[in-house]
């Protein structure tokens, strides 16, 4: 039976996201994306937060969280990607499209890790052809 998270981790938790986003936000202005990414992989979070507690908030905060411009799966991903670098865990962003007209093309991204406990905060392909794997 999976361990329960308890309320001040998921306070925690929940301030972590928020300036996650924000850094997330910052980067995202002024960098390239491998560049993003590698930076949020090797920066360490400014507020450090139970892994399972950041999976379990983050997606009720997405609506109200920066950066506002970007997709919420892109969000999800490069906020966990970087709040798990910052606690060493390994994860991996991948990016995939529906196969289609390039008007018509849909983005998605999501995570991999090698931790069963955080998997269902990862995401999925969706049936999207992986075009990223970082």
């Amino acid at each position: 039976m999976a361990k329960r998270v308890d309320v001040p981790a998921l306070i925690v938790a929940t301030v972590a996201v928020i300036f996650a986003g924000f850094r997330v936000a910052r980067i995202e202005k002024n960098s390239r994306f491998d560049e993003m990414i590698e930076y949020l992989r090797a920066h360490p979070p400014m507020i450090r937060c139970d892994p399972r507690a950041a999976g379990l908030v983050i997606g009720r905060l997405l609506r109200w969280i920066t950066p506002r411009r970007m997709g919420s799966c892109m969000k999800r991903s490069l906020i966990l990607l970087h709040l798990w670098s910052g606690e060493g865990i390994e994860a991996r962003l991948h990016l995939g499209v529906i196969s289609g007209s390039a008007e018509q093309a849909k983005g998605h991204a999501w995570l991999s890790v090698n931790d069963s406990s955080l998997e269902k905060y990862c995401g999925n392909s969706q049936g999207r052809s992986e075009t990223y794997d970082g």
